[in-house]
């Protein structure tokens, strides 16, 4: 493909984003009755899109576009951006990231990405990225899901050459919430200057220890018995010392300590299940702990994939029981079964719960 008709061919997919966006946008700002049931919009975003990585070792490619959605009317919205990258490189590895943002007339802004290592190889060359956000409209707002590539094995060729990846087509979803109670983790706050700070930092999960990811506190209006939880993880195989490292960690790799990471090609396995705890009134006192049903995954990061996101979403019944409150703490509970440890990143991790 040459970079004219490349060009061209994400004209064209951005011109038909911006076309059913439009259509998202009247469906979404018809539904801001605060008596309508929750309205969702989906889109089929894009019929397709090659992404160019940069022409470098660790440089990234361009920022495209995927889908972009305004005016949003005053609410709480629920963005998921649902694509599967393709590995169509010549070289072995390659970086591909997804992300989505919203942003408010106020000024208030916020966004998460998923990235992952593309790999090639028939079985292996396609991986789901699905980043979610909620994100809050006080007076008008637009959400928005952009998508890059990098290299970062040149797999013997060119260092200056650039590759591509693909993103199959996907789905752009915003629900809208009308029930009260809705809650995700509040990753970080944007400061006067525009500056992130993170309210957390990343974490290793180390093998056979449980970990508690993205834990999120909500509580619950009364009368509310079924939750709607979705949480979405950012991981990192310490099968070497490098890649496990972010903002919230000044820039310090995790993994580059002994006894954490070992080199092995299938890297660990790692198991993933929502839980949600609730409390005695006190809000402090345990009353019970209950699995999100179907949520639970197992399944090994290999040493080439090396970053992997994993996403989950459920609905679980919390009927009434002597001694519980209306406090709740959802999280993602994250065991590697055998294998190295693995790094959960902080910015890249979210957990929301809402009345169903």
């Amino acid at each position: 493909m040459t970079s004219s008709s490349a060009r061209e061919r994400v004209r064209r997919t951005v011109a038909v984003v911006a076309a059913a966006a439009g259509v998202a946008a009247g469906l979404l700002g018809a539904a801001a009755g605060p008596s309508d049931a929750a309205e969702s919009a989906s889109v089929r975003a894009f019929a397709g899109v090659t992404l160019t990585t940069g022409a470098g070792i660790s440089v990234p490619g361009p920022s495209v576009t995927l889908a972009d959605v305004r005016p949003l009317a005053p609410g709480r919205y629920l963005v998921t951006m649902d694509t599967v990258a393709r590995h169509v490189s010549v070289d072995a590895v390659d970086l591909v990231a997804v992300t989505v943002g919203c942003a408010d007339k106020s000024g208030a802004k916020s966004s998460i990405g998923q990235y992952a290592n593309t790999l090639k190889g028939a079985g292996v060359d396609r991986i789901r990225l699905a980043p979610r956000l909620m994100f809050t409209v006080t007076q008008q707002g637009v959400c928005w899901a952009t998508a890059r590539a990098q290299r970062i094995n040149p797999a013997g060729t060119s260092a200056a050459a650039t590759r591509q990846v693909v993103l199959e087509p996907g789905t752009f979803t915003i629900v809208r919430q009308v029930a009260s109670g809705a809650a995700t983790n509040a990753r970080y706050r944007t400061l006067a200057d525009g500056t992130k700070k993170w309210l957390g930092t990343s974490s290793l999960a180390l093998k056979g220890k449980r970990f508690a990811a993205a834990r999120t506190n909500a509580t619950l209006p009364s009368g509310a018995t079924t939750l709607g939880v979705t949480g979405d993880l950012q991981l990192t195989t310490c099968t070497g010392r490098y890649g496990s490292f972010d903002e919230t960690t000044n820039r310090r790799n995790l993994c580059d300590r002994s006894g954490v990471w070992f080199s092995t090609a299938a890297g660990p396995s790692v198991r993933t299940e929502l839980k949600v705890r609730q409390y005695a009134p006190d809000g402090v006192t345990v009353c019970r702990t209950v699995a999100v049903p179907g949520t639970a995954s197992q399944s090994r990061i290999s040493a080439a994939r090396h970053h992997a996101p994993r996403q989950l979403q459920g609905t679980v019944a919390l009927p009434a029981k002597a001694g519980c409150g209306r406090k709740v703490l959802a999280y993602v509970e994250v065991l590697v079964a055998d294998g190295p440890a693995v790094v959960v990143h902080w910015p890249g991790s979210s957990v929301t719960v809402r009345p169903v």
